[in-house]
């Protein structure tokens, strides 16, 4: 909730304070879920580009804790064994969440993880480098607390671009397997909410088809 506030807050900054004309919003990822919370809240009526997020916010939870859970099979069969008899059919978020709390050490081991994000592995490498270069260090306290938050309310896990009034377009990867991607082939599309796939894209379509994105973005706010 505080994300939302601070978001909203730095939209009336900009245009109510510094006079900014803004053309419109474009979010990555967590943004992207922040982007629609904010606009589902105070209704703010400029065109809006969600770039990889799914359906839900839980489809990218499920989807890494399946990957952990793989990467355990190989590396640690006793204790996926252990963390396979957590579930069972009455799942709950509480128990997704203590799940992926005990597997959260697992993220960064797995060699593999990197491969699920990026398709253009050239760019992934530039990317590395650039990691390497200019680290920006996560506050463990501040991404646990927001994560849990996102997980911790059903309300909240819905990101149905479709009921926004906002005229949206939706950028997804094919390869992107966290988010989905390749599902939003099949899905229908109107004039109001508009929706690609990036199919040389994972997880950064942004970055790995920067030419094509430009294209796309320039044609939507124009």
């Amino acid at each position: 909730m505080t994300n939302i506030c601070d978001l909203h807050s730095l939209y009336q900054f900009l245009t109510q304070t510094q006079k900014f004309k803004l053309g419109g919003f474009i979010a990555h990822s967590y943004g992207a879920k922040l982007l629609y919370d904010t606009l589902q809240k105070y209704h703010i009526g400029l065109p809006s580009i969600f770039v990889s997020t799914a359906a839900s916010i839980l489809t990218p939870r499920i989807n890494n804790l399946l990957l952990d859970l793989a990467y355990l099979k190989e590396t640690d069969p006793e204790k996926y064994q252990a963390e396979l008899q957590q579930l069972d059919d009455k799942m709950t978020l509480t128990n997704i969440w203590q799940l992926t709390e005990s597997l959260a050490p697992l993220f960064n081991k797995n060699p593999n993880r990197r491969n699920f994000y990026w398709a253009n592995m050239e760019v992934s490498a530039q990317a590395a480098v650039c990691e390497q270069e200019h680290e920006q260090k996560t506050n463990p306290r501040v991404f646990k607390e927001v994560r849990q938050d996102l997980y911790s309310h059903a309300h909240q896990l819905s990101v149905d671009i479709t009921t926004l009034a906002n005229k949206t377009l939706l950028i997804n990867g094919f390869h992107d397997v966290i988010m989905e991607g390749a599902s939003h082939l099949l899905k229908p599309q109107s004039a109001q909410h508009q929706h690609t796939v990036f199919t040389k894209s994972a997880h950064y379509p942004h970055l790995e088809e920067n030419e094509k994105f430009c294209q796309v973005v320039n044609a939507f706010i124009q």
